[in-house]
């Protein structure tokens, strides 16, 4: 009752409960004002609620300080920004739902509320989901990690190990590289080249070419096309530009409005959507089921695919999640990840090269979209979803690199013990994921508080190898005290190595 305004006529009435952070229930929610953005971005809400014992009294409260019991059912006394918007038919056909989105000339309008900082409060991840929306948290624990806090703690012995599993079997150090493209030649590359190298073309030649022309009145070819797509690149380089005829305007070049170039010498603006409009990406026949993914599978299967027969993948790589930018909540497989700077769209599970040093360069050579609920479920279960879902992605996207004793360096997302064992027992991968506390459970196979207590004495800098058995396999905790954390990364392969310069920043941040 203290958060009610005023607070007079309660405290008058109900001074015990009051002193003692009484509640008020029975209350009716008569008005709603909206005020000024928080720091986030956001409108703030006040609400005016009124209560039987206070005749003519309304006290004013944030949404955050009451909880709603009983909802409104009656859809004409719901505030209209909070409801529901009308769901779109569904339909069995795969024709493009967002047939009159891609004819149009402008920009979508966002259909969810865009934040200007990095992560949500809790209370906007609850009001997401009351939305539909799918929301990867990572202060939620990974279902495979549920009741780990129930489970005993495994016993270890802590030692400097500098032995590496992986060089003792003869694991070999090789860098990513190009099967008919050596890095020297690489360096030299147009831009056109090196997508053409990076980017299956054959996808394009004998898929989208053959698809489109199909909705054309006069037909496209990879030259043409190629120009097409280099206008979408190029505009998609500037933000701000709304109207994409402004691309095309006669009106000369502005250094306060409109675009800062002009397309037409490249191609006409009705060339330009029309092509946009009859682009499809798959001739494979569409199922007799909604498969709202249908028409970009074949996509995803090709880059793979094209990955997999021109790129030789380095000995260390990583895998990590990447975010597709989208801010309409209707796109198939839309989610929200808060811990990335965009964090509305698409997530697609990615894998790349992580060895910095030399002439290679981190490439991406294997992706995976995150199709959540809109997964049809006469698919099936994708492969090695038996063993988890966490688990059987990591199997799937290690896959390429069967067999080859290669190392995968992960975030905490994939931070589970039996996902790492079946990397190196089923896909002959050896996999290490960060350790982080997500909400109030460790990793299962993680005693995080008793490496707490032991480097709760320790220098800055100090680091060392907790090993240890879980389910009988063994494992190796690898950890180094910094300034705020105690930073630890799980593993299949040993071998501590702290570097001399990570150790001397760590030294001078503590003088």
């Amino acid at each position: 009752m203290k958060l009610f305004h005023p607070s007079e006529p309660l405290r008058a009435r109900f001074s015990d409960q009051f002193n003692n952070k009484g509640r008020l229930a029975n209350c009716t929610i008569v008005r709603k004002l909206s005020g000024r953005a928080s720091r986030r971005g956001h409108e703030t809400h006040l609400y005016h609620v009124a209560h039987d014992d206070f005749p003519g009294q309304e006290f004013a409260v944030t949404k955050h300080s009451f909880k709603v019991e009983t909802a409104c059912t009656n859809p004409e006394d719901i505030f209209e920004d909070e409801r529901p918007p009308a769901a779109p038919a569904a339909s069995l056909s795969q024709e493009d739902p967002n047939l009159n989105l891609r004819e149009s000339r402008s920009n979508a309008e966002p259909s969810v509320l865009v934040p200007t900082g990095r992560g949500l409060s809790a209370s906007e991840v609850a009001e997401l989901r009351d939305q539909g929306i799918e929301v990867d948290d990572d202060n939620e624990p990974l279902p495979e990690n549920v009741g780990a806090d129930s489970l005993p703690s495994p016993e270890g012995t802590w030692a400097d190990l500098r032995q590496c599993r992986r060089n003792m079997a003869g694991g070999r150090f090789d860098k990513g590289k190009w099967l008919h493209h050596p890095w020297s030649q690489v360096s030299q590359y147009s831009e056109f080249k090196l997508f053409e190298m990076t980017f299956p073309m054959s996808y394009i030649r004998d898929v989208v070419i053959p698809v489109t022309n199909a909705h054309l009145t006069s037909e496209t070819n990879i030259k043409e096309f190629v120009v097409w797509l280099g206008c979408v690149f190029f505009m998609s380089c500037y933000q701000g530009i709304g109207d994409r005829r402004l691309w095309w305007s006669l009106q000369p070049i502005s250094l306060t409005e409109g675009a800062p170039y002009r397309l037409g010498v490249y191609m006409s603006r009705k060339r330009w959507e029309d092509i946009c409009t009859a682009l499809r990406y798959t001739l494979r026949p569409a199922p007799d089921f909604v498969d709202k993914f249908h028409p970009i599978r074949e996509l995803q299967d090709a880059f793979n695919e094209h990955y997999k027969n021109e790129y030789c993948r380095g000995w260390w790589n990583c895998l990590d999640e990447s975010m597709s930018v989208w801010y309409n909540k209707f796109c198939p497989g839309f989610m929200c990840v808060p811990r990335k700077p965009h964090p509305f769209g698409n997530e697609y599970h990615t894998i790349c090269d992580g060895e910095l040093d030399g002439p290679s360069n981190p490439i991406l050579w294997h992706a995976e979209i995150q199709e959540g609920k809109d997964r049809p479920v006469q698919l099936g279960p994708k492969k090695y979803d038996e063993k988890g879902k966490t688990v059987g992605l990591m199997c799937r996207m290690v896959e390429p690199i069967k067999s080859s004793g290669k190392c995968v360096t992960m975030d905490s997302g994939f931070n589970v013990s039996m996902g790492i064992v079946d990397m190196e027992r089923v896909q002959g991968v050896y996999g290490q994921a960060l350790i982080k506390k997500r909400g109030r459970y460790w990793p299962k196979g993680v005693p995080g508080d008793a490496i707490d207590d032991y480097f709760k004495d320790k220098a800055i800098g100090h680091s060392e190898t907790l090993k240890f058995d879980f389910d009988g396999h063994p494992f190796f905790i690898h950890c180094t005290k910094g300034l705020f954390f105690i930073r630890s990364l799980k593993t299949k392969c040993a071998g501590l190595s702290l570097t001399i310069s990570f150790y001397s920043y760590l030294q001078k941040k503590n003088m």
